[in-house]
């Protein structure tokens, strides 16, 4: 099962135009995230105070999502800091308040690298816990890009229904992409790879695989 987090490309408030999943190819009416055996998880519950209750309620859902939709509710509430976990694959793991505006100039300086637009895809291959994650999500949020959430695996290209334009991997999951299935990197805009250096001919494999037809 994929959820997809649809974000609005056309406005410059930051909220959940739609969230919904795809269950067996199947689309939803929007705004909806379909669960087996669970009522709908509608956008108006991101809107209210006890939102993280509700999230946590939803026992299906993987942890990692439900870290995901907690911070696009804090997001969405305009909350000013985050408390945020370091891997620890560069140093002891540890956590840190960052402040939405330093996010935000993070976001400002990769949209301008990496020439990003709300007609961009996004994928979250990253739990939500770590401050990669939560960059991701700070990114399509503020973007308007559309999102595609998949659970953290050595592998996250594998099975999606569509090719996002922009990823951000650790090490391990580029490594894993490019020994298994690099025709996975074809076309994709651009790719993040954080938490660790990467070899020169790892990099240089990257490259050739995302210029590929």
């Amino acid at each position: 099962m994929l959820y997809v987090f649809r974000l609005p490309s056309s406005v410059l408030h930051l909220s959940f135009s739609y969230l919904w999943c795809l269950p067996n190819n199947r689309t939803l009416p929007p705004p909806t995230l379909y669960l087996p055996d669970h009522p709908p998880f509608t956008t108006e519950v991101l809107r209210q105070a006890e939102c993280p209750e509700v999230i946590d309620s939803y026992a299906a859902l993987p942890s990692s999502l439900r870290s995901a939709m907690r911070f696009a509710w804090q997001w969405e509430r305009g909350d000013e800091s985050f408390i945020v976990a370091t891997s620890g694959s560069t140093g002891p793991p540890k956590t840190m308040e960052i402040s939405r505006q330093q996010m935000l100039v993070s976001v400002g300086l990769t949209q301008r690298a990496l020439h990003l637009t709300s007609q961009h895809t996004a994928l979250l291959c990253l739990n939500a816990d770590f401050i990669g994650g939560k960059m991701m999500l700070a990114r399509a949020l503020h973007l308007g890009m559309d999102m595609i959430w998949v659970p953290p695996t050595a592998n996250p290209l594998a099975d999606l229904p569509q090719r996002p334009d922009f990823v951000a991997m650790v090490p391990l999951q580029i490594e894993t992409v490019v020994a298994d299935a690099p025709r996975l990197l074809h076309g994709i805009h651009a790719i993040l790879v954080g938490g660790a250096p990467i070899s020169a001919a790892l990099e240089e494999t990257i490259y050739r695989q995302v210029a590929s037809p």
